[in-house]
């Protein structure tokens, strides 16, 4: 019998999800059966639930839904807890668990990449749920000073109030570039981009950007025109963070293939 798994977000339809876990799951040599599970906010919670009465042994959980979702949960992990934002779904003890893998999947990722974070000065754009889930593993990853620049300032506000290496991004006391300039912003799947200026970037900055493939591409290309040499998109992210969720479920960690599925 396949284990059932699924990921529920809005929209789904063109996740790589089902082609990465079918990837590890071969490596293990155990059968699985990964769905996409189209769901607006107000079925979330119910469809949830159906699906892991039925059997559904584990769930990844995409936009819009990484807030929302926690309600369903009987248990967070510290990681869940931090990000306050779940991004996987597992069994234990008969109790429903939340989970973020997000965070340490980029962290993973970088150092990977032989991308520093130590005492590094690092900007983040954007403050909503992706970056809210990525930032209390970029904190215990020790950077010098994480900024977070934002449309709506209080955004960036409330968000730099959790440590007290976070700034709220004020252009006047920034006097030299960036190390690490990472793009939390979702304007990418509309084909646009966050402004970047000039005076945070040198040949020795590195831009990555959550999302991957054409979501990336304005983003890091506006990078590169501004002199930076390394720009990377959030694919590597991506199989790094699913690896940990499929560990979460099965207790087998997979190696990465980082062959680009289409």
């Amino acid at each position: 019998m396949s284990h059932q798994l699924a990921l529920f977000g809005h929209p789904v339809t063109h996740s790589l999800s089902p082609k990465i876990h079918q990837g590890f799951a071969q490596q293990f040599s155990l059968d699985i059966e990964y769905r996409l599970i189209d769901v607006t906010n107000d079925a979330l919670h119910r469809r949830v639930r159906q699906f892991f009465e039925n059997g559904g042994h584990g769930a990844n959980i995409t936009v819009p839904h990484k807030q929302a979702v926690m309600a369903v949960t009987d248990q967070l992990t510290d990681r869940a807890q931090q990000a306050a934002a779940v991004n996987t779904l597992f069994k234990q003890d008969g109790q429903l668990w939340g989970d973020n893998t997000d965070g340490d999947g980029l962290i993973n990722d970088l150092q990977n990449k032989n991308i520093s974070t130590k005492n590094q000065h690092i900007l983040i754009i954007g403050a909503g749920g992706a970056v809210q889930g990525i930032l209390p593993s970029l904190l215990r990853a020790q950077p010098a000073a994480i900024y977070i620049h934002n449309r709506t300032q209080t955004k960036a506000q409330t968000l730099a109030a959790t440590s007290s290496r976070c700034h709220a991004l004020n252009e006047n006391e920034i006097k030299q570039p960036f190390d690490l300039i990472i793009n939390g912003t979702s304007l990418g799947h509309q084909g646009k981009s966050p402004e970047l200026k000039p005076s945070w970037i040198d040949h020795h900055t590195t831009i990555y950007d959550l999302t991957y493939g054409k979501a990336a591409m304005t983003f890091l290309q506006q990078a590169i025109k501004l002199g930076a040499n390394n720009a990377y998109d959030g694919l590597g992210m991506l199989h790094h963070q699913a690896a940990l969720a499929f560990y979460q479920w099965f207790r087998h960690m997979p190696t990465l293939n980082y062959e680009r599925y289409e």
